[in-house]
C-alpha cells in the first residue's frame, strides 16, 4: 500500500473542504471584501499544495571499476506542482543531467545536496549524474555505502565478487558479468574485490608480442617512450596477478608503438612532399616565398630528428603552402626590405609568443610570486608507505611528479601518459583528496605539486 499516495489525497481533501468553507463565508460578507478574502485563502492554502512534493520510483547505483558510481533517481511528480526539492547521494556531483519522461531537459538549481527542480507539466522526472562520494578502497577491498530511501539496485564492476553485505539482499542477479543485487531501503554496504580472472597465459603472450613490437620499432628509430610506459604497467600488474588489466595494458602499448610508427611515417611522407615542391619551384623560376617555404621545412626536419612528429607533420604541411604560393620575383628591387620586414615581424612575432607563454617558472614568478620554489626532494617511498592503497596509475604520477621537482602542470600529465582531460582530472582529484598534493591554478593552468610534508632536505 503506498501510504504517501493516500496521504497526498487525504491532505487534497482538505484542501478542497477549505475552499468552500471559505467561499460560503465570503457570500455572507459585503462584495467588495470578497477578492480580498479569496486571495487571502489561497497564499494561506497554497503550501498545503506544495507539500505533495513527490514519489520515489527507481533507483540504481552503477558502480565502475575506479570508484566512480553513476546514480540514476526516477521520481513520480505531479503536474501542476510548481517545483520539488530532491536531496541527492553523496556530496559531488559530476555530469548532473534532469530530464522530464519524454528525455526533455529540465531547469533546475543545486545547493548543499540538494537539488531545486521545475517540473510544472512534468509527471516523471529523472536525475543522473555520477560521484565518488560512496566509495572507499582499503587495500583490495572496496566498500560501497549509502543510505536510501526506497529499495535500490546496485550494479558492480564486471566479475567482481561480493565479501560482505550488511543487510540480506532481495536478490542477487548477474547482468552481462555484473553482479546485480537489490537491496532493501535504509543503510546499505557491499563490501567487494575486483575479478583477478583472466588467463595468465593470455596475458603473459600479450606482453611478449607487445615488447617485440616495441624493440622492432625501436631499431627504425621510433619514438616509443610512451608504449614503453604502458608496457611497463601492464608487467607490473601481471606481477600483481591482475591478468586481465595486464593483458589490456599489453594490447594498448603495441597500439600505441603502432600509432606513434604511423605518425613518424606520415610526418616523413609530408616533409619529401615539401622537399620535391620546394625544387620544384626553384627550377620554375618562383622564388619569391621561397625562403619561407625553406625555412619551415628546416623546422620540420628538426621535429622529426627529436622525434616530434606532429610538429613535424604539421610545420611541413606549411612548407608545402608556403611552397604552392611562391611566385615570379618582380623586378623591383624590393628583396631587401621584404627581408628587413619579415624580420622585424618573426622578432615581434617571438616577442608576443614568449609573453603568452612564459615558462612555468616565469608564471610563477609574475602571477604568483607566494609559489616559490619548493625545497628538498620528493620522498616516494614516505608516500608509499603512508599511503597503501594508491593504485598503480597513481603512483605513476606521483613518480612523474618527483622526476619533475615535485610539480608539474596537469596538461603534462594528460600528455605525458596520454589520458583523457576527465580521466587526468579524476586521478588528481583522488591524488588531492588523499591529502598528497595540492593544486593551484597558476597563469589560467592548474600545477600540480607534492605537498612540502612528503619532501625531504
Amino acid at each position: 500500500m503506498n501510504y504517501e499516495a493516500l496521504i497526498t489525497e487525504y491532505r487534497f481533501r482538505i484542501l478542497i473542504n477549505q475552499l468552500k468553507i471559505a467561499i460560503k463565508l465570503m457570500s455572507s460578507i459585503k462584495r467588495k471584501y470578497s477578492i480580498v478574502l479569496l486571495i487571502l485563502a489561497f497564499t494561506l492554502l497554497a503550501p498545503h499544495v506544495r507539500a505533495e512534493n513527490y514519489t520515489q520510483e527507481d533507483l540504481t547505483f552503477n558502480i565502475y571499476p575506479d570508484g566512480y558510481v553513476s546514480v540514476i533517481y526516477t521520481v513520480k511528480v505531479d503536474p501542476t506542482v510548481e517545483s520539488i526539492n530532491l536531496t541527492l547521494f553523496g556530496s559531488d556531483f559530476q555530469y548532473l543531467i534532469v530530464e522530464d519522461q519524454d528525455g526533455l531537459p529540465l531547469d533546475f538549481s543545486l545547493k548543499d545536496g540538494t537539488v531545486t527542480i521545475f517540473s510544472l507539466g512534468a509527471i516523471l522526472v529523472r536525475v543522473s549524474y555520477e560521484t565518488f562520494d560512496l566509495t572507499n578502497k582499503s587495500y583490495n577491498i572496496w566498500t560501497f555505502y549509502v543510505y536510501t530511501p526506497i529499495p535500490a539496485s546496485i550494479l558492480l564492476p564486471e566479475n567482481s565478487t561480493v565479501v560482505d553485505l550488511n543487510v540480506l539482499p532481495t536478490s542477487i542477479e548477474s547482468l552481462n558479468g555484473h553482479p546485480l543485487i537489490t537491496m532493501p531501503s535504509g543503510s546499505i554496504r557491499i563490501s567487494y574485490i575486483l575479478s583477478v580472472i583472466g588467463s595468465k597465459e593470455n596475458a603473459s603472450t600479450a606482453i611478449k608480442d607487445a615488447e617485440q613490437t616495441i624493440i622492432s620499432l625501436k631499431e627504425k628509430g621510433i619514438n616509443l617512450v610512451q608504449a614503453e610506459t604502458t608496457l611497463q604497467l601492464a608487467k607490473d600488474a601481471y606481477s600483481e596477478r591482475m591478468y586481465v588489466e595486464a593483458e589490456r595494458l599489453a594490447n594498448l602499448a603495441k597500439s600505441q608503438a603502432a600509432e606513434s610508427y604511423q605518425r613518424a611515417v606520415s610526418a616523413q611522407r609530408e616533409i619529401d612532399t615539401a622537399s620535391e615542391m620546394i625544387e620544384t619551384a626553384r627550377s620554375e623560376g618562383r622564388l619569391s616565398g621561397l625562403d619561407e617555404a625553406e625555412a619551415l621545412l628546416n623546422k620540420a626536419l628538426e621535429a622529426m630528428s627529436s622525434k616530434d612528429y606532429a610538429s613535424s607533420e604539421s610545420y611541413a604541411l606549411q612548407a608545402q603552402n608556403a611552397a604552392a604560393k611562391a611566385k615570379l620575383p618582380t623586378s623591383i628591387p624590393i628583396i631587401p626590405v621584404v627581408i628587413i620586414g619579415l624580420s622585424i615581424v618573426a622578432a615581434l612575432t617571438l616577442i608576443l609568443w614568449r609573453r603568452r607563454h612564459p615558462k612555468p617558472s616565469t608564471l610563477r614568478e609574475e602571477k604568483r610570486p607566494d609559489l616559490a620554489e619548493p625545497k628538498g626532494q620528493v620522498d616516494l617511498n614516505l608516500i608509499f608507505e603512508q599511503k597503501k592503497n594508491l593504485r598503480l596509475e597513481e603512483k605513476e604520477v606521483l613518480k612523474f611528479l618527483a622526476e619533475s621537482d615535485g610539480e608539474a602542470f596537469a596538461s603534462d600529465i594528460r600528455e605525458h601518459f596520454d589520458i583523457p582531460k576527465t580521466s587526468a582530472w579524476r586521478l588528481i582529484r583522488r591524488l588531492q583528496k588523499e591529502g598528497i598534493v595540492e593544486v593551484r591554478n597558476v597563469g589560467g593552468q592548474n600545477l600540480i605539486r607534492i605537498k612540502a610534508k612528503y619532501r625531504v632536505p
